[in-house]
């Protein structure tokens, strides 16, 4: 039975049998990793609704973890946050800088900020 759940880099980890590896391959985006710890190989593809979608139809018996859902979730609202960011023309900043930015960097400090805290 085919098992997915969360890598530790956030994406969709597959785990399934090896003769099952070919239905891996099929589903696009896939990077095949091999496991060091636990001696075996598994399948990673991005973090995306689509990829769950494909995998389901893929693997009919496959076990979702519960994580993915938040996680597609969570995804889901950083994203429409950065939306609402690289609208902005200017913003509050509380950075302390030798100089003002202009209010398009600020906007600009604040996307990159937010996009690099997880």
């Amino acid at each position: 039975m085919a098992e997915l759940t969360l890598s530790p880099t956030c994406n969709l980890k597959l785990i399934c049998t090896f003769f099952e590896k070919d239905l891996a391959k099929s589903i696009k985006g896939f990077k095949s990793i091999r496991d060091t710890f636990n001696k075996h190989l598994y399948w990673e593809y991005p973090l995306d609704q689509v990829n769950v979608k494909a995998l389901q139809l893929a693997f009919p018996n496959l076990r979702v973890d519960d994580y993915i859902e938040q996680a597609l979730i969570q995804k889901q609202q950083k994203i429409e946050k950065l939306l609402e960011i690289k609208k902005m023309t200017d913003c509050e900043m509380h950075v302390p800088l030798k100089t003002q930015p202009y209010p398009h960097q600020r906007v600009g400090i604040k996307f990159m900020l937010e996009v690099l805290t997880k």
